[in-house]
């Protein structure tokens, strides 16, 4: 598995794309369609690479799923699977207990995702940055 985060708006996904350009056109599931699709890690463990992983974060917290025990089943399910996330921990705390609750979910899913990778880059400006691997 491999793992890439940075800030939003840093070409994560634009940078996995040009990584896996050589080898394969990667098949992408977008976090932000989770909502609409209903899907599950199921759904996703079809996908080559998953953009906006924490907006599955933030659905499966409102589906009152803990999103740590849906991140096993789907790393059980696609050890090759390339996770892109970005980094939400960073910044003001959140007044809302709500989003308190979902920005240490993202990092919780992330420390379990970081574990269990065999790369973890963090893209910043667009440019990889290996932290591991």
């Amino acid at each position: 598995m491999k793992l890439y985060v940075g800030g939003a708006f840093q070409g994560k996904k634009t940078y996995v794309d040009n990584e896996y350009s050589e080898i394969k056109t990667l098949k992408w599931f977008d976090g932000k369609d989770c909502v609409e699709k209903g899907s599950d890690y199921k759904t996703i463990a079809d996908f080559d690479a998953v953009c906006n992983y924490h907006e599955v974060i933030r659905k499966e917290l409102l589906a009152g799923v803990s999103p740590e025990d849906e991140l096993d089943l789907l790393l059980k399910d696609n050890l090759e699977l390339i996770i892109v996330c970005d980094e939400v921990g960073c910044g003001v705390i959140p007044i809302s207990k709500e989003d308190r609750m979902y920005r240490e979910a993202v990092g919780r899913c992330m420390c379990i995702a970081a574990s269990k990778a065999d790369k973890v880059t963090r893209i910043i400006c667009g440019i990889g940055q290996v932290i591991k691997g």
